[in-house]
């Protein structure tokens, strides 16, 4: 493998010499050049003031890691979706991508959004916007045996001062210290604030019974958010190892925006699209993990025994299958679910697949699933008004949604559960449950803490 140094100068090398045959200033809004490069291990960010993150498939192998922002287009309010659409689509048509080695590696941007349109993002969500499109400047994309770097920049631009920038970012993301990984004893972490507490939430729940039992809703999913404090600082890139290491079947995230800090590792997809082949995870119905096989076992058989745990998964199932049905082909969506186990919890699990129907995209889509019924309720439209008015926590990303898209508008956005935002030795940590008829606010609230306690435990060693 390369000295750092040594594989910095080669790229600088290479960059140069296609530098000439470059468009530079042609009818482009964005301009993307992809390398392969040899497999390295992800050493520290080369700035901390800039936007950057890291997204980890421990069970495919596959991660993507970026730093700055090319371009950038935010939105918020009742039309933030279908700007974000607009704005996906001539991005589609302006981008400018070189790939003269042939790795077939296409550019990609970030997307990400809160639950709700009209979130004001306050608190330590304040410095990301309510939706965001965002092309970086820099991106890793490794998967086994196979790694590529793309740098890209805004249209038009100064050869000169957009080469001076690559290599910058390059000379400090290869030549810098490595990401530290070695283990630290586990840490004790307080609890500071909840909210709700049981009391209110034993309130919230009893709310949504009597709305249910009128006919006025099928499911709803208030939700709850706790801070932790921990005996020191919470080092992000330990807790990105950790999530990995404990849910290697999950997405884990690491976002840096401003001075919001979120990590999250969630098992729910709520889309994939690549090569035209869509996929779609419902995900509801939820039981903690035992430390007995065989009491780990009856607690799995209990989630398909229980015929309100049952009913809350198929409305999650009719509810997707129904939004994607005219904007897909050949749908499947089994009558059947599976199981998802996790370190800390296990869910009825029903994988939907599907062939994108012509003209759709990722963000099409996306405007057709989000918000989940796993995440806000059936059906969908009283759900989300009655969170309004019953659940008035400001949940900024949580449950909404964060991945990719590439110049094809294909890719993946997963449905943000199981995460944190960061703030020194402090988190705030956020979880929900679905309430659906006869749900009891004590068990409703006991499986909150069960997915809690996943992000709790790997902050622990963070």
């Amino acid at each position: 493998m390369l000295a750092p140094l040594d594989l910095a100068q080669q790229l600088h090398a290479r960059i140069a010499e296609l530098a000439p045959a470059l468009p530079w200033s042609g009818p482009g809004s964005v301009l993307s050049l992809t390398l392969e490069i040899p497999l390295e291990p992800l050493r520290s960010s080369p700035d901390s003031r800039l936007p950057q993150c890291l997204l980890l498939s421990p069970a495919r192998g596959e991660s993507r890691y970026t730093v700055g922002q090319a371009r950038a287009w935010r939105f918020s309010g009742r039309g933030r979706l279908q700007g974000l659409h607009a704005a996906a689509r001539q991005l589609r048509e302006t981008w400018l991508s070189h790939d003269p080695d042939d790795t077939g590696v296409r550019p990609f941007a970030l997307v990400g959004f809160a639950h709700a349109a009209d979130d004001p993002m306050h608190g330590l969500w304040s410095d990301l916007p309510n939706t965001l499109l965002q092309v970086p400047e820099l991106a890793l994309h490794g998967r086994p045996g196979h790694s590529t770097l793309t740098l890209s920049t805004a249209l038009p631009a100064a050869p000169e001062r957009a080469l001076a920038r690559w290599r910058t970012l390059l000379d400090r993301l290869l030549t810098g210290p490595a990401l530290a990984n070695a283990p630290r004893p586990e840490a004790r972490l307080r609890r500071v604030h909840e909210e709700p507490g049981m009391a209110d939430w034993s309130h919230t729940v009893r709310a949504a019974l009597r709305t249910i039992d009128r006919g006025g809703l099928d499911k709803v999913v208030p939700a709850r958010r706790v801070r932790v404090r921990g005996e020191r600082r919470i080092d992000p890139g330990r807790l990105s190892m950790a999530l990995s290491y404990l849910f290697p079947a999950c997405q884990v995230l690491d976002l840096r925006f401003g001075r919001t800090r979120l990590a999250a590792a969630t098992p729910e997809r709520l889309l994939s699209l690549r090569q035209g082949r869509v996929e779609v995870d419902a995900i509801a119905g939820t039981a903690p993990r035992a430390t007995t096989g065989g009491r780990d076992r009856e607690l799995a058989e209990g989630l398909f025994r229980s015929s309100r745990i049952r009913t809350e998964h198929e409305l999650v199932v009719r509810q997707l299958g129904e939004a994607l049905a005219g904007h897909t082909l050949e749908l499947d969506c089994p009558d059947t679910p599976r199981l998802l186990q996790l370190a800390n919890v296990q869910h009825l699990w029903t994988p939907i697949r599907g062939r994108a129907a012509p003209g759709e995209d990722l963000l099409s889509l996306a405007r057709v699933l989000h918000p989940s019924p796993s995440v806000s309720g059936y059906p969908v439209p009283a759900a989300r008004d009655w969170l309004a008015r019953h659940d008035p926590l400001p949940r900024g990303w949580y449950t909404g949604a964060f991945g990719w898209l590439d110049d094809h508008l294909e890719g993946e956005l997963w449905v943000l559960l199981r995460c944190a935002l960061l703030d020194g030795d402090s988190a705030e940590l956020y979880a929900g449950a679905g309430l659906v008829a006869g749900s009891e606010a004590a068990d409703e609230y006991r499986e909150t803490e069960h997915k809690l306690d996943g992000m709790l435990a790997a902050l622990r060693y963070a």
